[in-house]
């Protein structure tokens, strides 16, 4: 009775580990099979796709193409390796150049590009005000708001509001107010500036050229819809444009002059804290060798 015993414990224990053997193969299958393609050992896997590739279905077309140049460049690099170019000096080389380039960007970010600190409303108007001979105006430029309908009648309607003595904030307002008018309103746009170049259709450019500064136009037909354009200035070539058309590239030029400023302060503090010695040819010797 106990060599029984003995026996059927013996048994369990076997099929105990071979359970585990079996659940422990299935898992590394499962594990092994989920990929997308596999070249040798490597293996790509869907969020690869997701991440690597930003393909979001293995079964679409941009993913069968990143699928078949992640192979071709696993075939290629796995050749390189077993012919042990990735060995070679110039290889390494290489590595090391793109490795120091990396890290160098990642410096220059950390100094250069995190700072927090913004660029206030006095700094811009102290530069526009020490710099306005760089900022005249090389054509003409016109600040206007738009509005466009589909049918004349809603348009005269929105104009008609505005010659009463209606701003143009209001009148807008009103107009998305209004159900009826509303669902006339194709195109709504508040204060941009625009030169002859950006200003479409072109009905309005020559429009903007000859009403004056803070008046509404009559109603434009054009091929798009009926326009009604209110102009608030309009600049002539070579005068200075208004603070808030160039508030965006001024902000820009200081954002650039505070990260040169501060790429040469980084250079300055690093020569100081590392050895640097450069050894240049005198004149003659340059002359003797040429």
């Amino acid at each position: 009775m106990g060599k029984i015993v003995v026996l059927l414990s013996r048994r369990l224990q076997a099929l105990s580990v071979f359970l585990l053997l079996a659940v422990a193969g299935c898992s590394k299958e499962e594990e092994e099979g989920a990929f997308v393609a596999r070249v040798g050992t490597s293996r790509l896997t869907a969020d690869d796709l997701i991440m690597k590739g930003g393909v979001r279905s293995d079964s679409s077309l941009a993913a069968r193409n990143y699928i078949n140049e992640w192979v071709s460049t696993e075939l290629l690099y796995q050749e390189a390796v077993r012919r042990k170019l990735d060995q070679s000096d110039i290889v390494r080389e290489r590595i090391q150049a793109v490795g120091k380039r990396l890290a160098i960007d990642a410096l220059l970010d950390e100094v250069l590009f995190q700072d927090s600190s913004g660029i206030s409303n006095e700094e811009v108007d102290r530069y526009f005000a020490d710099h306005q001979s760089e900022f005249t105006l090389e054509e003409d430029l016109a600040l206007v708001s738009l509005a466009m309908f589909d049918d004349r009648g809603p348009a005269n309607t929105f104009r008609s509001a505005i010659v009463r003595g209606t701003s143009w904030d209001q009148a807008t307002e009103d107009a998305q107010a209004d159900t009826v008018v509303a669902a006339h309103l194709l195109q709504l746009s508040n204060r941009k500036y625009h030169t002859a170049s950006t200003l479409f259709p072109g009905e309005l450019w020559k429009l903007a050229r000859t009403i004056a500064d803070s008046s509404v136009s009559f109603v434009v037909t054009t091929d798009a819809g009926y326009y009604v354009l209110f102009l608030h200035r309009f600049l002539h070539k070579g005068e200075l444009p208004d603070l808030e058309y160039l508030a965006h590239e001024i902000h820009g030029r200081l954002l650039m002059e505070g990260r040169q400023r501060k790429y040469e302060e980084l250079l300055q503090d690093l020569r100081s804290r590392f050895p640097v010695e450069v050894h240049l040819p005198s004149p003659s010797e340059q002359t003797s060798e040429e």
